[in-house]
């Protein structure tokens, strides 16, 4: 088989990529609501740490919730600060940590894949495809 030339470029994969993602996540970053027991015990955390101005402790409801590490928190609290507390501001930080996941595999990836250009590379498509099955709503 010819190899695929417009996919053996970086920039096109990586528009690929980027573009892929947006349509994936960036379209439902304000639907659903936050339903899930979870996600509302999460967004309140970070709404608390803002509240309390303590970014050590975390705290759900006035007691202190110490069961999971901060970063996920620090991440939404700072949504909140730029963007008001909202769903997508919510959504955001994690959303954006998604696609730093899907850039990191690319950038390892493509050395690796580089040689076997004879079809499409699996760097374009496999941490997306993964991510989707995967994730949690």
């Amino acid at each position: 088989m010819a190899p695929n030339r417009l996919l053996a470029d970086w920039r096109i994969c990586l528009l690929l990529l980027l573009g892929l993602w947006a349509v994936i996540y960036m379209t439902g970053l304000a639907r659903p609501a936050l339903l899930d027991d979870a996600d509302t015990v999460h967004a309140e955390a970070a709404k608390e740490m803002l509240q309390r101005h303590d970014w050590v402790t975390l705290y759900v409801n006035g007691i202190r919730y110490l069961e999971k590490a901060p970063l996920m928190y620090w991440g939404v609290a700072t949504s909140y600060t730029l963007f008001g507390i909202s769903e997508w501001s919510t959504r955001l930080p994690l959303m954006l940590g998604v696609l730093a996941m899907i850039l990191a595999t690319y950038g390892l990836d493509a050395g690796r894949s580089a040689a076997k250009a004879d079809s499409i590379p699996p760097w374009c498509w496999r941490p997306l495809l993964a991510r989707f099955f995967l994730r949690d709503f």
